[in-house]
């Protein structure tokens, strides 16, 4: 089946075969109905672009090439998710799942990479980051004061390994300064200033720690100590799913 996507990602068999099956209905309800469709039956499978989010329709022409009604907004590539955290404190905590504390948003759809950017922008207006990271379990590595990292470091390797997971034995071990591990039961995490989280839940994060652990729950808080400022969050998970998933960086 030839057909022009116009830059959309879309899974081919899956289009293909809802195409076979448009293309069916289209005959029929031009035969049923020619003063409906004079201008042709449009062609709608239900595949969605994983980077846009757009259900493109699509025409076929005499020569049986299928093409897209629109273009790929970004059909060049998806660029990194940048969003701002500002950090009166001096300390970020980062965490599996903070959402419970704030306005939650269950119409953004995040099976595309637009609808993930929606869901981070809506977050951060509260004053919370979240970055999708995948179900990576990330390492938090402190570069400096000044910048945070999210992502697998300790290897210089991106070959399958015969170590299970890295340690110093492995000769291509890498020492970074990772200050935690984020649980990724969400496939995404969670960032926000010690201060204004704290008086956002009215208790501390010790006391948020203890009462999380006391249902039964592992996964630990990670504290970094930062200059006090404003900081950029990049989430780019879409474009290095082997190495640097997010970073955060003060910018002021």
């Amino acid at each position: 089946m030839n057909i022009d996507l116009k830059g959309h990602d879309v899974y081919l068999p899956s289009i293909e075969s809802d195409l076979e099956r448009e293309l069916k209905l289209k005959k029929l309800m031009e035969e049923r109905h020619p003063d409906i469709f004079k201008d042709g039956f449009p062609l709608y499978p239900h595949s969605y672009c994983s980077k846009c989010g757009y259900n493109p329709s699509f025409t076929i022409s005499s020569e049986g090439i299928y093409t897209a009604s629109t273009e790929c907004i970004y059909k060049d590539g998806f660029p990194p998710i940048e969003v701002m955290l500002e950090v009166p404190s001096g300390e970020i905590l980062l965490f599996n799942d903070f959402r419970r504390y704030y306005e939650v948003e269950d119409f953004i759809d995040i099976n595309n990479i637009s609808g993930i950017k929606q869901y981070t922008e809506h977050y951060a207006k509260q004053g919370m980051i979240i970055h999708f990271i995948g179900n990576t379990c990330a390492s938090v590595v402190q570069v400096s004061d000044e910048r945070l990292e999210i992502g697998y470091f300790e290897c210089d390797t991106e070959e399958t390994c015969e170590y299970d997971e890295c340690s110093t034995s492995c000769p291509k071990f890498i020492k970074v300064n990772k200050i935690g591990s984020i649980c990724t039961d969400l496939w995404w995490y969670c960032a926000v200033d010690k201060d204004t989280f704290e008086k956002r839940i009215s208790k501390t994060v010790d006391q948020f720690q203890e009462e999380y652990h006391a249902t039964g729950a592992w996964p630990e808080v990670i504290r970094a100590k930062v200059i006090p400022g404003t900081y950029r969050t990049v989430g780019q998970y879409h474009i290095d799913e082997k190495r640097l998933f997010s970073y955060i960086e003060k910018v002021k």
